[in-house]
Order: structure tokens, then C-alpha cells, then sequence
């Protein structure tokens, strides 16, 4: 307790200290100001895979490995569907070629590289150009365009591409539909697998003529360097978006086709065109809204103005912050800054309505704020320290993305607090929301507000029915902890998105005709040249394969490797027999099936197997389903994966098998995320109630106070289990803002509570003090802030739609268990704060203060 004392005594004396150098100060606060809005420029946010995990960690590492050798696995999936119902038919196969040579002639123009975002395009694969093996009188084997420059100009002629095609062991499921009625392009790019300071279109020529030149040589000692690649621009990928529409859909071809976009590339456009402009418009309604209801309550320009003032500086100074310290951000930002806006306005909000509320007590001016800043100061400082505390215990994980996240969650609550305390009492000696040298009569003081009113019913249920409450609360509990059982930690980014979305229903339209849109890579990597050509090597690639097809796991749709291309091969030089699209049986042979691939088709090669053919990966197609779902099916592949090649590692000692790609990295990232919020929340959870055990004096009391942080924790999570809403990365974010707003409700009542029990020895009397004065801030606070977390509720992404939603019921289950659960619990237990000496100036001003509240009496 005499820590609290000390506490008490300092911030009483900020407001003399403030006023004082208030010359200084705002000359400070002004500067600096503009400092950090200087610094929002140099903000840089990466939503790649690798600003999540660490330098060295092993899945960052063998993601970056797997993009050296292949390039990126950002493909682009362009789903077309035939109006007639038919891919074959004239139309159909007259539309693809026009599209597929457009797109052809777009990437390739020198003229547009320099400003297209084109240029990021590798390759574009459908069936015009996807490779065909076959044999001739002239050449054992070579590879050419299945469909190629020249359409059929007959039915018979087409006829033929959809029974070749048809028969083809890959091209069904991978190109079109089994009822051809859809098809599909592949637009593979660079997006992530650019390395930092490479000029594409220095060498974009040569790697053409390479490409064109037939003919490719094994470099058996190829080393390869570490590199780092540029990240992912949402802007970039937009603009990429843009134009690949500009061609697609014109007229012409919308006339033919519907046409759907999915993949990687199609979620960050998304993300850029609607989700940002969509957060930008939820802030600035949200700021609006604090506006408006501050309007209502506070019905004074000043404090309107003071309060929203230090809101929108502490979210300046914190992206200015993240600016100026060169720290990469991620998505999380944006809950960051939420959270910030959040705090500063509760922060404002409870010292301006203290003040107020000391005020209308016949306090002079300089006596309000010195008075506020004893009671408020205090307990904003605490909730600073305390939700601090939690997010800051997010930087123990391994996730980048959470440090970074808890730790600028910290600083924006810190800069939301420093400048409460620094300007707030500046702010309303400049201009104050009543008169300086104002007086209330007694009948003036007794005229409450709506809001006093109110909380004098609320005031006489707690005293009167304390136990009543206490009771239907843990009924309330009861009822919830089954929900909170039921949970289920789950994401699904494409799910996620509501319904009427275009790239949602593209993602489903995908799922129903093609069977799967998700894809990882099984990294082979012998280390050792050649390794991959090992028929013992490639017979437990096979085996693998077969395993995966063969999967009783309905999310598992197909898989392929370098195999493909192999038994292609063996069909090939057997004149397209297809009894010989098969593994070749001796190692010789599989050799000369290499070599001859290798030379008729080097562009396939390079994507399948590296250079100096010691590493390989198997490319595995699943169906969209949540994170949750996926687990027990990639620890299954990797517990065979183990089994398969355990036999290969007296050969190859060194071997490495890693699931990689773009899916594999978000479940582990998942997977880690959410559990180590829920860690950190447990952790947060502990490290407040001790805060609260220390700093009150009391392990009972401090027990009690916790109580009410419990029950909105509970309805948030019972609520989600009840009516199975996920627990994705973004909800996750729900239970760290409700227990920050929590605490800091139950810290000002508290600090308000025990001061005055410590003067007047009388429960009932502290609880009518508390309920009265911190209550009227309390219901300030729940509606402005829950009143802007409802407006997430207008995003297009569930996932922001239930933090809304449920925050909002989080805040406000909050401000009910603080006004009746808190108070009630305080009368039942009669516990009383333990004794200590306060300084005489304490002792009057509480004393003055319990004399001028009974006027509300």
C-alpha cells in the first residue's frame, strides 16, 4: 500500500509540475508531434512468410531453400468456365488462344516491362503451351506445345485435342474439369522469390534465349548462395491484379467465359483494394463515433475536443514510433493502432470525467486537477503497467509477428498514457469545460445527470441484492464454461472472408470444379549430385506419391513430382503407349529418361529438380479447409514421409525432408500463433493478478478484483463455442483487448473504492462513492468504445466482423460485472484494505471529498 501512497502523492503533483513548464511542454508536445508524423512515411509492413519466423528457424529456412531452386510458389489461377459447357468446343478453344497470346504478348513487350506489373509473370502454362511428349521417326523424343499456335479447323480436329487430353494421365484435374467444362491457366510469378537487388529485366532476354535454345547441361558442382528476397508489395500484386483483368475481361472474352481468380496473389490484391480502404474507413468512423458520443455525454467543446486530441496524437506517435526505430510491421498493425485508439480514449475519458465530476463538488480549479490526477493518474498508470505487461509477454514466442505485435501493442498504450498525464491537465487549464472560477449550489449539485441517475438505481440494486448478483453471475459462469471447452483454435484466411465476396466465391467455385486450390512441396534434399536420379531414391518419391493419392483423408486431392515428367518420358520414347507410364526399372534406363527430358523440355526441368539433381520436391494439392483440419493430416504425411525415407539415410547421411511452401509455413505459423496467445494471455492473466495482489495489499482482494476480468473472458469464448465461431489469428486478438479494457475498469474502480474505505471505514459508503464517480467514466467508456468496435462489423472480413461484434459484448459484459459483480462481491466478502499511514494531505482531501459527495445523496 504505500507504494499506492507514493503513487497517489506523485500525480497529484503532475498537474502543478505541467502548468508550471507548460510553455516548455507544449512546445515539446507540438514538436514532437510533428516528429513522429514525419516518421509515418518510413513505416514498412511485410506480409510474407518471412517476417514471421526468425533468421535460422528451420521452416524459414527450408521455405527460402525451396524458393532458391524453383522460384516462387505464387501462382496465380485463372478458372475459366465454358457458357456453352464445353472447353472443346470452337469458341471455347478460338477464346483460350486469344487470351493465352494476349497475355503472352503483354509479358513479353519490352516497351511495358519498365511499367508493367506484368513483368513479375514466369510463366503462363494452360492447354495451349502446356508440354507433350512424343516420339517421331526423326527424334526418340521431344516435347511440344499440347495444343500449340495452330487451332484445329474441324471437329475431327478437336475431337482429337479432347481425347488426347482425356487420356493424358496429368491433365485432367490439373487443366480442366473431368466434365470439361472448366479449365485453367496458371500465371506462375516472382512475387517473393526476388532477390534484393535483382534487375529482371537485365537478364530477361538471355534467360529467353535460354529458355528457346533446346538444350540444357547439368552442372554437377553448382553451388548455391543464400539470398535474401524482397518482400511482398500488396500494391504491386493489386496493380499485377489490375491488369491481367484489363486483358482478360473484355467483351469478347466475358461473352465465352466466366472467369475467377484464385490463389496468393488474388488475396493480397484483395487486401490491398478492400480490406485497407475498409480499415481506414472503420478508424475514421470510429473516431466519429467517439465524437459523437462524447457529444452526448460530456455536452462540452473542450472536452470533446482534448479527448479525441490525445487519441489521434498517441496513435501518431506510436506509427511514428514504428517509422522512425525502422522496425518491419506486419497485418497486425492495424489491431495495434485499434488498440491504441482504444486506450488513449478510455485514458482521456476517465481524467476528463474526473475532473468533472470534482468540479461539480465545488473543488476550484487547480484542486480538480490535482485531485483527478491523484485517482485517475494512479489508475491509468496501473492498467499501463499491467496490460503493458501482457502484451510485452508476447515477445518470448518465436513468431516475429507476435513480438513485433506485442510489443508496439505496449508502446502505443504507453504513448496513450504519457500524454493523458503530460497534456490532459494542460489542455484543460487552456480551455476548460467549465468555468474556471465556476460554483454549484447545493440544488445544482443535486440535479445529476441521466447518467447519475442511473447509477443511483444501480447503486441501491448492489446494496440492496448483493447476493442475488453474485449468484446469477456464477449461474452465468456455469452456462459458459462448456462453450469455452468447445472452442475450436482454427484459420482459414479464404473462409474467413464473408460470402459475398468475389474472391471467396472464386476459391469455392475452384473447390467444386477442380477439387482442391491449396498446395505445400515436400523438400527432398540429398545433398549429394545426382542423388535425385537414384532409383532407390526415386522408387521412395514414388511410394510417397502413391500414399498421398491413396490417403482416406478427404482433404488430400492429388500429388506429383519430378516423376511426372519421368514416366511421361518412358511413355514417350514407347510412342505414347500408356502401359509404359510407369517408374522405368533399371537405373540406366531412368538415366537416359533424365537426359533425354532434360534436353526436350529444360523449362519443366528446372522447375521440377535442381540444377545438379540433388534436390526434388513433391507438390501436393489439398482442398481449402480450415488450419484445424489440416493437422492430423500433415502430421500423418510427415510421420510417412519419416518412415519412407528413413531406409535412404545410410546412403545419404545427410538428406533433408522438410514440408514446405506456402501452406505448410501458415499451419506452423498458425499453429504457433495461436497457441502462444493463449500462453501469453494465461501468462498476462497471472501477471495481472499479482500486480493486483501487490499493489492492493490484499490477496483476497486482489482475488475478488480478478472476478470481474474473468466473467467478460468467459462470455467472449463461451459465446464462440456455443455458436462454433473459430478461434482464428484475428479473434485471438479479442482476448488481449478485453482483458487491457477489463483491468482498466476494475483498477479505477478499485483505487476509487479502496481509497475511500480506507478514510470512512464503510463498505456500502466506498461502493456508492466508487459506483458514482468511476461509473459515470466506466459508461463514457463502454459506449465509445464498443460503439467503434461494432463498426468492424462492416469489414468483408469475418474474422475483423466477430472481433467487432464480440468485443463489443466483451466491453459492455465488462462494464456490468464492474458496476454489480465487483460491488456486490465487495459487500458480501466485508474485506477491508490493509492499514497504513497516509500523509495528512490525503486524509483531508478524502475527508472534503466524502463531505461534498453527499450532496448526490
Amino acid at each position: 500500500m504505500k507504494l499506492l501512497v507514493t503513487l497517489r502523492n506523485f500525480f497529484e503533483q503532475v498537474p502543478d509540475w505541467s502548468l508550471r513548464y507548460k510553455a516548455a511542454i507544449w512546445t515539446f508536445f507540438i514538436a514532437g508531434t510533428v516528429f513522429m508524423a514525419a516518421g509515418i512515411s518510413k513505416i514498412t509492413v511485410d506480409t510474407s512468410m518471412d517476417s514471421v519466423f526468425p533468421e535460422g528457424h528451420p521452416v524459414r529456412e527450408s521455405y527460402i531453400e525451396f524458393r532458391e531452386q524453383f522460384g516462387s510458389d505464387k501462382v496465380l489461377s485463372i478458372l475459366y468456365r465454358a457458357k456453352d459447357g464445353d472447353i472443346f468446343s470452337e469458341q471455347s478453344l478460338k477464346t483460350l488462344h486469344a487470351m493465352h497470346y494476349d497475355l503472352v504478348e503483354y509479358r513479353d513487350n519490352p516497351e511495358l516491362r519498365e511499367t508493367s506489373a506484368l513483368k513479375h509473370i514466369d510463366q503462363i502454362i494452360d492447354l495451349i503451351n502446356v508440354s507433350f511428349l512424343e516420339s517421331s521417326q526423326e527424334t526418340v523424343m521431344k516435347s511440344r506445345h499440347f495444343i500449340g499456335k495452330d487451332l484445329p479447323n474441324d471437329q475431327a480436329g478437336r475431337d482429337f485435342i479432347r481425347f488426347q487430353a482425356n487420356e493424358h494421365k496429368d491433365y485432367p484435374k490439373t487443366f480442366f474439369d473431368k466434365n470439361n467444362e472448366y479449365g485453367l491457366i496458371f500465371l506462375t510469378t516472382d512475387f517473393g522469390a526476388i532477390p534484393k537487388g535483382f534487375d529482371k529485366d537485365q537478364v530477361f532476354f538471355e534467360e529467353e534465349e535460354f529458355a528457346l535454345g533446346n538444350m540444357s547441361v547439368s552442372n554437377e558442382n553448382a553451388v548455391v548462395e543464400k539470398v535474401e528476397f524482397e518482400e511482398i508489395d500488396n500494391e504491386e500484386c493489386s496493380k499485377f491484379m489490375a491488369e491481367i483483368r484489363a486483358i482478360l475481361e473484355k467483351p469478347e472474352y466475358k461473352q465465352v467465359f466466366d472467369i475467377y481468380y484464385v490463389g496468393d496473389i488474388a488475396m493480397y490484391a484483395f487486401d490491398h483494394d478492400v480490406i485497407g480502404p475498409e480499415v481506414g474507413m472503420i478508424f475514421s468512423c470510429t473516431i466519429l463515433l467517439f465524437f459523437v458520443i462524447l457529444a452526448v455525454l460530456f455536452r462540452r467543446g473542450s472536452a470533446i475536443v482534448w479527448a479525441l486530441v490525445i487519441d489521434v496524437a498517441a496513435v501518431i506517435w506510436l506509427m511514428g514510433t514504428m517509422g522512425w526505430v525502422g522496425t518491419t510491421m506486419s497485418e497486425l498493425i492495424n489491431p495495434i493502432i485499434l488498440l491504441t485508439l482504444i486506450v488513449g480514449i478510455a485514458d482521456s475519458v476517465h481524467v476528463i470525467s474526473g475532473y468533472m465530476f470534482s468540479r461539480k463538488l465545488n473543488r476550484d480549479h487547480r484542486q480538480s486537477l490535482r485531485a483527478t490526477m491523484r485517482k485517475s493518474g494512479v489508475a491509468c498508470f496501473l492498467t499501463t503497467v499491467t496490460t503493458g505487461i501482457g502484451f510485452v509477454a508476447l515477445s518470448s514466442v518465436d513468431l516475429i509477428e507476435l513480438r513485433v505485435f506485442g510489443v508496439y501493442a505496449a508502446v502505443g498504450i504507453f504513448w496513450a498514457f504519457f500524454l493523458t498525464v503530460l497534456m490532459l491537465p494542460l489542455m484543460l487549464d487552456l480551455w476548460a469545460p467549465m468555468k474556471k472560477d465556476a460554483q454549484f449550489t447545493a440544488s445544482a449539485i443535486s440535479k445529476s445527470s441521466f447518467i447519475q441517475k442511473m447509477l443511483a438505481k444501480v447503486n441501491a440494486i448492489v446494496i440492496a441484492r448483493p447476493k442475488t448478483i453474485v449468484a446469477v453471475s456464477f449461474a452465468l459462469i456455469v452456462v459458459l464454461v462448456p462453450g469455452v471447452t468447445m472452442v475450436k483454435v482454427d484459420t482459414n484466411p479464404i473462409l474467413a472472408l464473408k460470402e459475398n465476396t468475389e474472391v471467396r466465391q472464386a476459391f469455392e467455385v475452384m473447390e467444386g470444379a477442380m477439387s482442391g486450390s491449396q498446395s505445400m512441396h515436400i523438400l527432398i534434399d540429398t545433398k549429394v549430385s545426382g542423388g535425385i536420379r537414384d532409383l532407390q531414391v526415386l522408387q521412395v518419391i514414388e511410394d510417397m506419391e502413391q500414399y498421398v493419392i491413396n490417403h482416406e483423408s478427404e482433404y488430400l486431392v492429388d500429388a506429383g513430382s519430378l516423376l511426372i515428367a519421368l514416366k511421361n518420358s518412358y511413355k514417350a520414347v514407347n510412342h505414347g503407349d500408356l502401359t509404359y507410364y510407369r517408374m522405368p526399372e533399371t537405373q540406366e534406363l531412368a538415366n537416359q529418361l533424365f537426359f533425354l527430358f532434360q534436353n526436350a523440355d529444360p523449362e519443366s526441368n528446372r522447375m521440377l529438380v535442381s540444377e545438379d539433381y540433388s534436390l526434388a520436391h513433391i507438390g501436393i494439392i489439398l482442398t481449402n479447409e480450415g488450419s484445424a483440419s489440416y493437422v492430423d493430416v500433415i502430421a500423418d504425411l510427415k510421420a510417412e514421409a519419416a518412415r519412407k525415407f528413413a531406409p535412404l539415410y545410410e546412403k545419404y547421411p545427410d538428406m533433408q525432408v522438410q514440408f514446405t511452401g506456402d501452406l505448410a509455413v501458415q499451419m506452423e505459423m498458425y499453429d504457433m500463433m495461436s497457441w502462444a496467445q493463449i500462453k501469453s494471455f494465461s501468462l498476462a492473466f497471472i501477471i495481472v493478478t499479482l500486480v493486483l495482489l501487490l499493489l492492493f495489499g490484499s490477496w483476497k482482494l486482489g482475488l475478488i478484483a480478478m472476478v470481474p476480468n474473468v466473467i467478460p473472458v468467459l462470455v467472449t469464448f463461451g459465446l464462440m463455442g456455443w455458436f462454433g465461431i473459430p478461434l482464428d489469428i484475428v479473434a485471438l486478438i479479442i482476448a488481449p483487448i478485453v482483458i487491457g479494457i477489463v483491468v482498466d475498469d476494475t483498477i479505477h474502480f478499485f483505487t476509487h473504492y479502496n481509497l475511500v474505505m480506507k478514510e470512512t471505514g464503510d463498505i456500502e459508503k466506498a461502493v456508492g462513492s466508487a459506483i458514482r464517480e468511476v461509473g459515470q467514466a466506466l459508461i463514457v467508456t463502454t459506449c465509445t468504445l464498443s460503439g467503434g468496435l461494432l463498426f468492424m462489423m462492416y469489414s468483408s472480413h469475418m474474422g475483423f466482423t466477430f472481433l467487432g461484434l464480440l468485443g463489443a459484448v466483451a466491453i459492455f459484459v465488462a462494464l456490468i460485472a464492474d458496476l454489480f459483480l465487483f460491488p456486490a462481491l465487495c459487500l458480501l466478502s466485508k474485506i477491508k484494505p490493509s492499514q497504513s499511514v497516509l500523509i495528512d494531505n490525503d486524509k483531508q482531501q478524502d475527508a472534503q471529498e466524502q463531505g461534498l459527495e453527499k450532496a448526490y445523496e
